[in-house]
């Protein structure tokens, strides 16, 4: 969801400048949570079920994203995962595992409102049927949010002298903390099927943030509690001819009064001969609803993947960002790759 944060609690000396946002009517955006807009390439932040979920042995990736950079301080994204299968495959056990974490960073706006969380995952996949074309999986994921603000670099309304900010005179802001520390406690399941004839799809559904931690740097509003995130994704894959391929995918998610769609369309050209390795080249277009529109550029190399990604605003905030929203980045890396026979039919990202 859009980067529109706020300090917890603050009833009485809300920044300037969150103030407009909250004013402008940007439906769909208003929201707490760190995200990003490739949804898509973001497997462990989404749902922990997707720990393991992939053809390979072991994976690492990270996320990257540049918002706002045109009107304020910029808000910067990042986050950087791995994980691993532990267990053979679907045919020879009953289940197969994985086991994963991931780091988030973000850090936004003038007084460096700083979110960090890192969280371990753990993942069981079932091949329905005994083979891996129908799978369902369930995961869990537990770990810390740290969040940090500095004090001394925020106006508030107190401040105003009726001309500009004075930072002598006095905030009367009664907060408690510069830091808080919380637990955090994440929940998913995933249904995939590869089993139709030149299409696949699969449906992550999860609630995040289900210890709904207060969440405040004031005493006094010390009841402010984090809401739980109830997420759900759909993808398919529809491959169109030997080379061809289209990934049309959604994802929708609310926390509190605030609530974000987001979808579009992939297409994948496979440029690889059958002797080398797998080149796939991707083009596509996604929204987010009123918010913003971002056409998406990709690649995929043998074991690596990347996507490109640009945020173009069309909210009424377009009159300040001059419809300049965010620049977004990803790269995963899959080892133990099977060779490119045994993999699926269908071409697709390997999330």
């Amino acid at each position: 969801m859009m980067k529109q944060r706020y300090i917890s609690g603050n009833s009485r000396g809300t920044i300037l400048y969150l103030i407009i946002f909250f004013l402008l009517p940007i439906s769909y955006a208003f929201a707490q949570d760190m995200h990003f807009s490739q949804f898509f390439a973001t497997p462990l932040h989404i749902n922990p079920a997707n720990a393991g979920n992939f053809k390979g042995t072991y994976r690492a990736g990270l996320n990257y994203r540049n918002q706002w950079s045109s009107f304020t301080v910029p808000w910067r994204t990042f986050d950087v995962y791995g994980d691993l299968k532990i267990n053979g495959g679907y045919k020879s056990r009953a289940a197969t595992f994985g086991a994963g974490a991931i780091i988030l960073r973000d850090r936004a706006g003038d007084g460096n409102l700083s979110t960090t969380k890192a969280m371990l995952q753990g993942a069981v996949h079932i091949g329905l049927g005994g083979d891996e074309e129908h799978t369902l999986s369930a995961g869990v994921g537990f770990g810390i949010i740290q969040k940090n603000i500095d004090w001394d670099k925020l106006y508030f309304n107190n401040q105003w002298d009726d001309s500009k900010f004075n930072t002598n005179l006095p905030s009367y802001e009664n907060y408690a903390f510069s830091n808080i520390t919380y637990p955090d406690l994440n929940l998913g399941i995933l249904y995939q099927n590869t089993g139709l004839e030149r299409i696949g799809y699969s449906l992550n559904l999860a609630l995040l943030h289900v210890l709904n931690p207060r969440e405040s740097f004031y005493k006094e509003f010390n009841d402010n509690k984090l809401g739980w995130r109830p997420l759900a994704m759909l993808t398919v894959s529809y491959q169109a001819t030997d080379k061809l391929f289209f990934i049309p995918g959604a994802s929708f998610q609310t926390q509190k009064k605030a609530a974000e769609l987001q979808g579009g369309m992939m297409l994948g050209y496979d440029i690889s001969s059958m002797a080398s390795n797998r080149l796939i080249l991707y083009t596509g277009i996604y929204n987010r609803t009123k918010d913003a529109w971002y056409p998406v550029l990709g690649m995929e190399y043998g074991p690596w993947r990347g996507f490109i990604n640009y945020d173009i605003n069309y909210s009424e905030l377009q009159q300040a960002t001059n419809s300049r929203g965010a620049l977004e980045l990803s790269l995963v890396y899959v080892g133990g790759v099977p060779r490119f026979k045994s993999l699926i039919d269908i071409p697709c990202p390997r999330f």
